[in-house]
């Protein structure tokens, strides 16, 4: 009896030590529960508006604040933080959009030129959210930039790009200037944006893409163009050598005329001279002699103008 009374003894003790270990490792699950619980809390009511940042407060549903910047408490499961970019942010189209860097990528706009071209266009537009207006864009846009940016940006952007690209021909928009077109459409996106309370930093139009057909008669064309224009400035050069040519031999014949008339008035004067003065014509002959060193002279017709000396004859071998 008392052996039996012995072992009872110890198999309620051992089930006395289970159930104080059940309910110790129960006591540690639960404080380990707790402390998660009261961490989650803590965290979650401790929020952080970054730089280039504003958001909206919303209490049971409802706007109750607008904040900048910091560090706030909120009161969990009651209170919600709604941010939005204060800072500008890209919404870009593009051939590639998974290649791109925007904060909203997007494929190309395909569009008509005002002669029937279809083409497609590549633009981005950069926008940001005042403090100022947050709180009319969570109430008339969306929860978030990007319900701001699907119900806004890209809704407006998109259709006016198709509608300003109809009012010109393809012709204007392959030259690749741009600047009026892109500042009509910027004109006219401000003001829709800033109805939503979305403020436009800037638009861009990064490429305008052609079908190749277009391009290909563009570029024959621009070769034709090119070859008209060499040959129109040939003709011009050669008809300024032309001229030059022209001009030269004008001033060669004027030059002419001048020596004729100088030569001429030379020899007038050279006549009234002689006529004057007989004497220079012997003059003038012996001046011709300078470089003479011997000569023969007839002495028939002529009028010496020097004595000279008429020599002897010497007999010859008959009279001697």
């Amino acid at each position: 009896m008392r052996a039996s009374k012995t072992v009872a003894q110890r198999i309620q003790k051992q089930r006395e030590e289970k159930v104080k270990r059940y309910f110790s490792g129960l006591v540690v699950a639960l404080l380990v529960i707790a402390g998660i619980f009261a961490i989650s809390i803590l965290s979650s009511g401790i929020v952080v508006v970054d730089a280039g940042e504003v958001a909206v407060i919303t209490t049971t549903g409802r706007v109750t604040g607008v904040v900048g910047e910091g560090l706030y408490i909120r009161i969990p499961f009651i209170q919600e933080y709604h941010f939005f970019s204060s800072r500008a942010v890209v919404y870009e189209t593009s051939e590639n959009p998974g290649a791109s860097r925007a904060d909203f990528p997007d494929y190309e706009v395909d569009a008509q030129t005002q002669d029937g071209q279809q083409i497609s266009v590549r633009f981005s537009v950069r926008y940001y959210v005042t403090l100022a207006d947050v709180e009319k864009v969570y109430r008339e846009v969306g929860q978030d930039m990007y319900q701001v940016n699907e119900r806004v940006v890209k809704f407006h952007s998109r259709s006016l790009v198709r509608l300003e690209m109809q009012r010109y021909p393809a012709s204007e928009l392959y030259s690749g200037d741009l600047m009026n077109v892109v500042t009509r459409i910027e004109q006219e996106m401000r003001p829709l944006l800033e109805t939503k309370g979305v403020t436009l930093d800037s638009f861009a139009i990064r490429k305008i893409a052609f079908a190749k057909d277009y391009v290909t008669a563009v570029e024959q064309k621009q070769i034709a163009y090119e070859g008209i224009t060499t040959a129109k400035y040939q003709a011009e050069q050669a008809k300024f050598k032309a001229q030059e040519e022209v001009e030269r031999a004008k001033g060669k014949a004027a030059a002419d005329i001048e020596i004729a008339k100088g030569e001429a008035e030379s020899l007038r004067l050279k006549g009234a001279a002689l006529r004057e003065y007989p004497e220079m014509l012997q003059l003038e002959f012996i001046q011709q002699l300078k470089n003479t060193t011997w000569g023969f002279l007839p002495s028939e017709g002529l009028t010496p103008f020097l004595q000279l000396p008429t020599p002897t004859p010497r007999p010859g071998p008959s009279q001697q």
